[in-house]
């Protein structure tokens, strides 16, 4: 196993290649990403609480950038991967928005945590 330029996680790295080695299911992560307008971003950006979780994550924007941020922590870019989903790679996370039900899903390590636009 080698590394050149490494942007990916390295952790995900290897569970990709442990799950593979060990015929676990793994699903290749994509790298496509796509852009999106300044304007087609303004549908996201508010504050998203959830029933699941103790803390808020709110979503900005910067140019044509959707910026999040939860309680008490850093600031980190989403890429967009399709209408509707953005991700963060080095964080594992992966948030998926509904914005006819005000609904933002946030999917990180395994687990899936609903989030409610205020």
């Amino acid at each position: 196993m080698t590394f050149n330029g490494q942007v990916y996680p390295l952790n995900s790295i290897i569970i990709g290649v442990l799950s593979i080695y060990f015929n676990k299911d793994y699903s290749i992560p994509t790298f496509n990403t796509i852009t999106l307008k300044g304007e087609d971003l303004d549908k996201y950006v508010g504050v998203y609480s959830s029933k699941q979780l103790p803390l808020k994550i709110t979503i900005t924007k910067n140019n044509e950038t959707l910026i999040a941020q939860a309680t008490g922590q850093s600031s980190f870019p989403l890429d967009a991967t399709e209408k509707d989903k953005f991700k963060f790679d080095a964080a594992g996370v992966v948030l998926e928005f509904d914005t006819s039900k005000n609904e933002m899903t946030l999917k990180q390590g395994g687990s899936e945590f609903l989030f409610t636009k205020e």
